[in-house]
């Protein structure tokens, strides 16, 4: 080539640190920069909302990471139709009507302080291309509007699709709320649809996701867990020693939140009471503060709320198989491929199982409960058989090595970026 490859990676992040084991999402982030250092020069732009919506980022809002850049935006921009007409409605009514102006703002409108830093840091690098990480940050922080330079959307989650799936769950609630959601479900489709078109190339995470997309540049970059050097790792044939199931998840997300208290709820007193010598260890970051929920979870019997770990391979280790009883959200769920990939089995939701694809089935590398009922009688099958547990582990742990492997990963994003490098002399 003439000269190398210089990338601009826009990326989400939060107060924390970002480390890879943090977070799914952070994972994915990281996964993708090192993609992008073995085809040329990056650079790595990390941006947030304020929480104040001032215009300057608090002290609070860093990133320890060298040679990162840090940009802040207002998540409460208003655009559309519905920002003029909220002083004419009651206050009900004027609640929903800022949720959709924010909504038509997140996918049309950036933030001018965002956007004018990041025209800086472009002027300043001179990138010959530029990724994105979800489309709301895209937008938000005018990485979707740069001009004369192709920009590739890494769209992890379909916006509408974690609000619909998230709308399923609803059933009891009255009609107007579920009309709302239905509206606001809409609108954001038709905002993204219009807002993705732009895009030199879109990255989803599954087939089921590019299907829903469509497009005439889009493929599937799947999610992919980063898992430890094989020479040292202990699988699933290796009996634990204490009776532990293991939930993994970042409870700050209320997808992760809502899937605990409903298992803690309805499962889990169905498994103490056919095997008392159970015991649940959940680990993941926990919400800020000592929130009703934390209290909640801390009284139940038998269950231990862990937390962030720094070495999640013990807690693999230790348990006989994992659960993932989660009911809505988006993407594909790096739990499950992460427990698949560290050889124990886990016991999941169907929503769990979307986007994996034909590769990871029911009954034969993980078990499938689409009732409270079937999940508790999945995990005690579990509980009782090690036979099952190992005979779904080991083809499991074989499914992700062969399917969701790094270097995957890398192959598609290196066939993704091969058609905008820098011309041949």
């Amino acid at each position: 080539m003439s000269g190398k490859m210089k990338i601009l990676l826009i990326v989400p992040y939060s107060r924390q640190p970002w480390l890879s084991e943090r977070s799914g999402g952070a994972q994915r982030s990281h996964l993708l920069c090192e993609a992008l250092r073995r085809l040329g020069e990056v650079c790595l732009v990390a941006a947030m909302p304020r929480a104040d919506n001032s215009t300057q980022a608090s002290e609070g809002d860093t990133v320890r990471i060298d040679g990162l850049q840090q940009i802040s935006y207002n998540p409460a921009r208003e655009a559309g139709i519905f920002r003029p007409l909220q002083k004419f409605l009651v206050a009900n009514l004027r609640r929903q009507a800022r949720n959709l102006a924010i909504c038509n703002a997140d996918f049309t409108l950036p933030d001018v302080e965002s956007a004018g830093k990041l025209q800086t840091i472009v002027r300043s690098f001179r990138p010959n291309l530029v990724v994105c990480r979800w489309l709301r940050w895209a937008v938000a922080t005018g990485g979707a509007f740069i001009p004369d330079i192709p920009v590739i959307l890494d769209l992890d989650i379909v916006d509408w699709r974690v609000h619909g799936s998230q709308e399923e769950q609803m059933s009891g609630r009255g009609l107007v709320k579920r009309i709302h959601s239905q509206f606001y479900t809409r609108t954001i489709e038709w905002n993204a649809r219009r807002r993705l078109r732009q895009f030199a190339h879109v990255w989803v995470v599954s087939e089921d996701d590019r299907q829903i997309i469509g497009g005439r540049s889009c493929s599937v970059l799947p999610n992919v867990p980063i898992l430890p050097a094989s020479d040292g790792q202990r699988f699933a044939s290796e009996k634990p020693n204490q009776p532990n199931i293991l939930f993994v998840g970042d409870l700050g997300f209320s997808s992760n939140a809502h899937g605990l208290s409903r298992f803690l709820e309805r499962v889990w007193p169905r498994l103490h009471e056919a095997a008392p010598e159970l015991k649940l260890r959940i680990v993941g970051r926990l919400p800020d503060g000592e929130s009703a929920s934390i209290a909640r979870w801390r009284r139940v019997p038998n269950v231990e709320l862990v937390g962030f770990v720094e070495d999640l391979g013990v807690e693999y280790e230790r348990a006989l198989f994992t659960v993932a009883p989660i009911y809505w959200g988006g993407g594909t769920k790096i739990k499950v491929i992460e427990s698949l990939g560290r050889g124990k089995t886990c016991v999941v939701t169907p929503h769990s199982l979307y986007g994996l694809g034909p590769h990871v089935r029911h009954g034969e590398s993980l078990l499938c409960a689409p009732s409270d009922a079937e999940f508790a009688d999945a995990c005690l099958n579990l509980t009782r058989s090690e036979d099952l547990r190992q005979r779904l582990a080991l083809k499991g742990r074989h499914t992700i090595h062969e399917y969701f492997s790094v270097a995957r990963f890398n192959d598609v994003v290196a066939e993704t970026v091969q058609p905008f490098e820098l011309p041949r002399e």
